[in-house]
């Protein structure tokens, strides 16, 4: 799989009417689009895998369990050819990371996007639309992964539905969307090599596109160029070991004991009002110091970021 073999979408488009509206008609539809809401997150409540045997038989039946199947199976989802709810999905991301970067490209993002998807006659404000599903799509994922789901929230990508007519519904409603996921820690596995990040497969597709244009585009770093590194080698069949990605705190490898001294040290600041003699009575001023074992804190969270750092230069 590379991005030389991604078809870049064609096809005959689908016809549409358009019909004078009907006030009278209104009511009805409102009910029937509710129906169709409440269909939508029904789809998402009975995919969602809610305990380990869920994610055993989800991994089973979408062929994600061995590192020959999830490899394959990532493949088959993103050739270009057969366009995929997924491969839909990332092409959407790449165009709006192409019209974030060079607004002068909006022509051309949205021919792409036509013959995608099939439909040469959908307007720019909708293409638009679609796009920007995808982007909160992409938020919602990050929340997930960050609340301590890890790997298995981006994973979500191959089981929940991501039609673009679920993800209009997703969207504007993250706080719905969240609970639909039972928030677990999950065990160190060989999925955790393979990060299915919707940025991260934009730039294994469209290699053009760098990923720092691309995350700068959807507004999210928490995913790091190491943790590309690690995913690209698990595509290419190299090292797709059990393990855990790291959350963006647990990159610098803080202590424990140095994350809870600094906790503590924040519920012992002292405030007080030094009101100078010369600023105007009605004036509120207040006023933090820290304790004293703040410097000795700061040195050690310096000398860790230093470090850091070092391994990047």
């Amino acid at each position: 799989m590379s991005g030389s073999s991604i078809h870049r979408g064609c096809g005959n488009p689908s016809v549409g009417s358009f019909s004078k509206f009907d006030p009278k008609l209104a009511p009805g539809r409102d009910r029937a689009r509710q129906r169709t809401h409440e269909a939508t997150w029904a789809k998402l409540a009975e995919a969602v895998p809610k305990n380990e045997e869920d994610w055993r038989l989800a991994r089973q039946k979408h062929a994600f369990s061995t590192p020959a199947e999830m490899v394959k199976t990532l493949e088959d989802l993103l050739h270009g050819k057969k366009k995929s709810q997924l491969y839909k999905t990332i092409y959407l991301a790449s165009r709006y990371v192409i019209l974030r970067s060079d607004p002068s490209q909006k022509e051309t993002v949205y021919s792409d996007l036509r013959k995608c998807l099939d439909n040469l006659t959908l307007q720019d404000d909708m293409l638009y639309r679609y796009m920007d599903s995808v982007v909160k799509l992409v938020k919602a994922l990050d929340d997930l992964f960050l609340k301590g789901l890890l790997h298995r929230a981006i994973e979500l990508v191959l089981y929940i539905p991501i039609h673009i007519s679920h993800l209009r519904l997703y969207g504007p409603k993250p706080d719905k969307f969240v609970t639909f996921f039972s928030i677990q820690k999950p065990p160190v596995e060989i999925q955790g090599s393979l990060l299915l990040s919707i940025p991260f497969l934009v730039h294994r597709l469209f290699p053009e596109l760098s990923l720092t244009s691309i995350q700068n585009a959807f507004g999210t770093t928490i995913h790091s160029p190491a943790e590309y590194c690690i995913f690209e080698s698990a595509i290419q069949g190299r090292n797709m070991l059990p393990r855990l990605p790291s959350r963006p705190i647990e990159v610098l490898n803080i202590p424990q004991s140095l994350l809870s001294d600094t906790s503590e040290l924040a519920t012992e600041l002292r405030g007080y009002n030094p009101m100078p003699p010369h600023v105007p009575s009605n004036t509120d001023m207040y006023c933090y110091q820290w304790p004293d074992d703040k410097d000795r804190l700061t040195g050690v969270l310096w000398e860790i970021l230093v470090r850091f750092i070092r391994l990047f230069l």
